[in-house]
């Protein structure tokens, strides 16, 4: 008898040490990890829509250009709990009507505000920088800006995987010697993305 006593308050003392490791656990899960000092490298991939040209008069018109696709990189810094800081470079590439590519190059500053509805995180954030632009024998440097926004899943305290938004706005500025400054042009573009981000 006093072996089945032994047994059964060895049995419950197994069973509320589960318990326990199992809510420890729950708490390790839902403890937002991210703190300054943190880093976090995204790899995204997708479709970009070319939407239209428009020129600073208001004047919109059509980019001619065909569904392209993307791909792109960036490492940031947690400066706070919620914020980050870092730099981001990606890869552009659509078709024209007779079959000539547009190549760009947008390496931004980019900075991400996260909201965080565990497991859950919404990151809202702007780029901003240059844009490598080269379409059949001519090679141009633009200015950039690029609001952007996600969902993702914290799958662990490592990896989390969602989609992202972004808004490219690409600034096609002129001189004025020899292409006069009312050509200047903004293009405007639609990425959305599958994304993987690692935290380290």
């Amino acid at each position: 008898m006093k072996k089945l006593r032994l047994v059964f308050v060895l049995f419950i003392l197994l069973i509320a040490g589960g318990v326990t490791s199992l809510f420890a656990q729950a708490e390790v899960l839902t403890y937002d990890h991210r703190v300054p000092g943190d880093r976090s490298m995204t790899i995204d991939i997708g479709p970009t829509f070319p939407l239209f040209i428009q020129d600073f008069s208001g004047n919109i018109g059509p980019t001619n250009l065909s569904l392209g696709a993307n791909i792109g990189l960036d490492i940031q810094f947690y400066l706070t709990n919620n914020f980050k800081l870092g730099g981001e470079l990606k890869g552009f590439a659509a078709g024209d009507p007779n079959n000539n590519l547009l190549f760009m190059v947008p390496i931004t500053l980019k900075g991400d505000y996260e909201f965080d509805f565990f497991p859950f995180t919404i990151p809202v954030g702007l780029g901003a920088g240059i844009c490598f632009n080269n379409y059949l024998a001519s090679t141009n440097i633009n200015p950039v800006l690029s609001p952007t926004t996600g969902f993702y899943w914290n799958a662990n305290t490592s990896w989390s995987f969602g989609v992202n938004l972004t808004y490219w706005m690409v600034f096609d500025l002129y001189s004025g010697n020899p292409i006069p400054t009312s050509q200047d042009r903004i293009g405007n573009f639609l990425e959305s993305n599958l994304a993987a981000v690692y935290h380290f």
